[in-house]
């Protein structure tokens, strides 16, 4: 016979999402584990709590905050000539569109 748990179903799948792994904060934030502690070494990325000897992980609280301080992703409209673009959007457009 299973134990009752001591939290409603709902508790505990809140108290599970409380912190997050590496791999689910990447997943969370599109950004690649050397941005994120390269960002935390710059104090722009908040700093993992750690759960045991060999384990870390985020609290799900600040990394919302930070997403919330981050800028809002915008599509640039091409409003200019063809074959012109009004923002380069990678250093592939970049190096396709300048002049030879």
């Amino acid at each position: 016979m299973q134990q009752p748990s001591a939290l409603p179903l709902k508790a505990q799948d809140q108290a599970s999402s409380v912190f997050l792994r590496m791999p689910s904060v990447m997943q969370m934030t599109g950004l690649g584990r050397s941005t994120i502690y390269r960002l935390m070494a710059q104090q722009q990325f908040p700093c993992p709590v750690r759960l045991g000897v060999r384990a870390v992980a985020w609290r799900r609280s600040e990394l919302n905050e930070w997403s919330q301080t981050r800028p809002a992703a915008s599509h640039w409209a091409n409003t200019t000539q063809p074959g012109q673009l009004s923002q380069p959007t990678s250093v592939w457009q970049v190096l396709m569109t300048t002049p030879r």
